[in-house]
């Protein structure tokens, strides 16, 4: 090729934002553009004359070296589309053999890192999609499934995977849900309508859906995406909730009405158990016997006013450091007064290193003698109470177990509440002292319990 054929090009070439550049038959550059000098990052100088592969040895191992060989080799043009690391960009590029070598163009090709750009972000949009604990899905204006994530599969349709349900229509929809089309949140959407936080039940589930409609850039409607919510726990914890708040109000009630007996009752009842001390002391026969059985009502009504109290205590209770089995060790004697009288074996199992607890020593003798009496009625002169004491990390645990009758399962719930009870005579506070008890030291009470097998009791307190 001339000197004033290439000056003719050069002219012409320079003018255009494409990279040009010309080989002799030996691969040495004998012409290149600006873009091009500016697309490999020389001078337009350092480059001419030079064999490009020599220059350029990493672009040996890309597409362009095949390529450009096979446009000399067979005479043809060819065609390449690629990302290069050398460059660091996708371009495409045009070879064009000549009698004298090769004419190679080279443009950036922004579409086509325009479409990866978009492939990677849409696979990174369905990653996050699936991580997300909200299903969503897509549906066209005839219901057809389009898209939807992992969690649509684990609240709505625990036996599909998303493959599966890609695809399915209206009709699928609403055999699985039981829920008419025409009155989905899904097609009220598609009607224009914008649906925000509905509850449905759904499978056994509480569900929370929302639904918006898709436009195109000329707003017309192709769709909608639903967005459903398993709020199942939420609305359970809930429930929950309502029920301790119940629970707290009638413990309230309670302590405002143990203010009041103590106040009312049992300053006149203690004058009046006094005078009837002296006079039994000075009379005999009937009267006498009259005058004992009412000094044990009145026993047994100041009982029932030292558990009012113990409920509704508010003072302070005395903490001291101090071991639970030495607690218990102290109350032995009387536990086995107790189970002996009634024909009960009594075990005891003291857990090894038990650490020093804040405890009121006082509260939880009288937590185990509640439970330890509960457990003697329920075994009803035959069986074992066992005692037992362990240490977690970081907590102290009592278990206070029998193999009596055990407590049927719809009154578990029930067994703590303040007056409830299942004895004729039960003032139905034993238990409810116990749990207070271990709230006031921030420790927890649980039972397990098998009608017909045994109950235990199982109490923590915190180091």
């Amino acid at each position: 090729m001339s000197d004033s054929r290439l000056n003719i090009m050069g002219e012409v070439l320079e003018k255009v934002s494409d990279a040009v550049c010309i080989y002799d038959t030996h691969w040495r550059l004998v012409y290149l553009n600006h873009a091009a000098a500016h697309l490999l990052g020389y001078d337009k100088a350092d480059l001419l004359g030079k064999i490009i592969w020599n220059e350029y040895p990493n672009l040996i191992d890309e597409i362009f070296y095949e390529q450009y060989h096979k446009a000399v080799c067979d005479n043809i043009d060819v065609h390449i589309e690629t990302y290069s690391p050398k460059l660091g960009k996708w371009v495409e590029s045009k070879a064009c053999p000549l009698d004298e070598g090769l004419v190679v163009y080279i443009r950036n090709s922004y579409e086509k890192a325009l479409e990866v750009k978009c492939e990677e972000l849409l696979n990174n949009l369905k990653k996050i999609l699936n991580l997300c604990p909200i299903g969503i899905m897509e549906v066209n204006c005839a219901g057809k499934l389009v898209n939807t994530n992992q969690a649509i599969c684990d609240i709505l349709f625990p036996s599909y995977t998303v493959e599966n349900l890609v695809g399915q229509g209206s009709e699928f929809l609403k055999e699985q849900l039981a829920v008419e089309w025409e009155l989905s949140p899904a097609y009220r959407a598609i009607q224009g309508e914008i649906i925000k936080d509905i509850p449905l039940t759904l499978r056994g589930r509480n569900i929370l859906v929302s639904a918006l409609p898709i436009t195109n850039k000329d707003d017309t409607i192709t769709g909608a995406i639903l967005v459903a919510q398993d709020v199942t726990e939420y609305v359970n914890e809930r429930l929950e909730t309502e029920k301790l708040l119940v629970k707290v109000d009638r413990l309230n009630l309670v302590s405002e009405m143990a203010a009041g007996v103590a106040h009312e009752i049992r300053n006149p009842m203690t004058v009046i158990k006094g005078y009837l001390q002296i006079h039994n002391r000075k009379t005999a026969g009937k009267i006498k016997e009259d005058i004992e059985i009412i000094l044990s009502e009145l026993d047994r009504v100041e009982s029932l006013i030292t558990d009012f109290l113990s409920v509704a205590r508010t003072k302070a209770n005395k903490r001291t450091l101090i071991s639970l089995n030495d607690i218990l060790k102290s109350i032995i004697p009387l536990l086995e007064a107790e189970t002996s009288k009634h024909g009960i074996r009594l075990e005891t199992k003291y857990g090894e290193n038990m650490a020093e607890l804040l405890l009121d020593a006082k509260e939880i003798k009288q937590l185990i003698l509640n439970l330890a009496r509960n457990a003697i009625d329920a075994l009803k002169g035959r069986g074992t109470l066992m005692i037992e004491t362990e240490m977690k990390t970081n907590r102290g645990c009592l278990y206070i177990s029998d193999n009596g009758c055990g407590i049927p399962d719809e009154l578990k719930e029930k067994i703590f509440d303040p007056f409830f009870s299942t004895k004729d005579n039960g003032t139905g506070l034993g238990l409810s002292i116990c749990a207070s008890i271990a709230e006031r030291h921030r420790g927890t009470i649980a039972v397990e319990s098998v009608l017909g097998e045994g109950t235990r009791f199982s109490i923590e307190f915190p180091k």
